[in-house]
C-alpha cells in the first residue's frame, strides 16, 4: 500500500495512505453571508509513476482546509504545506 507524508509549516507531520479520503473545505458565499462548506471527496489512489501526490494535489491545490476521512475532530490548513513526499 502506498503511502506519503504532507509536511507542515509547524513542524507537524501526517501520513496518508492510499485509499484514504481527502474531504477539503472551502468558503462559500449566498450573496447575503460567507461560510465555510465541504467541496469535494477525494478516495487518494496511488498513480502507477507518482505515487499518491498526483491524487494529493487533484484534492489540496484549490482548498483552504481538509480533513482526512470521518475524523473532523482536525482540520488541517493546505496553505500551511511545505512539502508531500512519497514514502
Amino acid at each position: 500500500m502506498s503511502k506519503a507524508n504532507i509536511y507542515f509549516s509547524d513542524g507537524s507531520i501526517i501520513e496518508i495512505s492510499e485509499n484514504d479520503i481527502i474531504i477539503t473545505v472551502t468558503p462559500r458565499s449566498d450573496g447575503k453571508s460567507k461560510f465555510s462548506s465541504i467541496d469535494k471527496t477525494v478516495d487518494l489512489q496511488c498513480h502507477l509513476n507518482n505515487g499518491l501526490i498526483p491524487s494529493i494535489l487533484d484534492a489540496l491545490c484549490f482548498c483552504d482546509f481538509f480533513y482526512i476521512g470521518g475524523n473532523a475532530d482536525v482540520i488541517y490548513g493546505a496553505k500551511s504545506i511545505v512539502k508531500i513526499e512519497n514514502v
